[in-house]
């Protein structure tokens, strides 16, 4: 195996070195965020999410306990989308589903904390960073690190995590807190994409793996 071989295995791997800046076992459960990342009930649905609804929800209660603030980041569906977006066609159809379709599955949102903050983004624009005062947020609270569970795994999922180490993040991927309409683009993704940029783990793992 060469040198090239060996570095890519070990990038593809969730690193839990508290020592390493890269890992998010270095930072702190006040420098931490979870994301959960359009969990709307008709992209549920469409993604048969129902287990990474589950695991998300699991994990959700966890980050309360450990005093992390739960970031709800959703479409705002009131607001058209900009014709620019080859998605706008989907205005239509997304704007006739009744209202709790629309809505986030209640299983990630109820009891409510006073550590749950929902944010909003503009129909179209598939990083939720783009989310109204969501950068704002974690910059007053100085979160370094950012967990993702979400839907789709190659939308908001893999756009968010991308972006969020553009921007200097530490980002973690719950594997199993994530969804695609296609289970082979979500394997690949969680295999082979994601690892090279962020830490691809389960649920399980990354809570046996983070002390607070």
């Amino acid at each position: 195996m060469n040198t090239f071989q060996s570095n890519t295995m070990s990038e593809a791997t969730a690193n839990f070195d508290p020592s390493d800046p890269s890992s998010p076992s270095h930072y702190k459960s006040n420098e931490t965020a979870l994301l959960l990342l359009d969990f709307h009930n008709f992209i549920v649905n469409m993604a048969d999410a129902s287990s990474a609804v589950q695991v998300s929800s699991s994990l959700r209660q966890w980050a309360i306990e450990k005093q992390i603030p739960v970031l709800h980041c959703l479409i705002d569906i009131k607001e058209p989308f900009s014709p620019v977006f080859k998605m706008a066609a989907r205005s239509a159809m997304v704007s006739s589903l009744p209202p709790q379709m629309l809505s986030e599955t209640a299983d990630l949102n109820e009891p409510s904390s006073a550590f749950d903050h929902h944010f909003v983004r503009a129909p179209g624009t598939v990083s939720a960073l783009e989310s109204r005062g969501l950068m704002e947020f974690l910059q007053a609270k100085g979160i370094r690190s950012l967990v993702l569970c979400g839907l789709s795994t190659s939308g908001c999922t893999f756009s968010t995590a991308r972006a969020a180490t553009d921007k200097r993040f530490v980002v973690t991927i719950i594997e199993d807190g994530c969804s695609d309409r296609s289970t082979e683009v979500h394997e690949v993704l969680v295999k082979h994409t994601l690892p090279m940029t962020g830490h691809v783990t389960t649920s399980e793992q990354f809570k046996s793996n983070i002390k607070y």
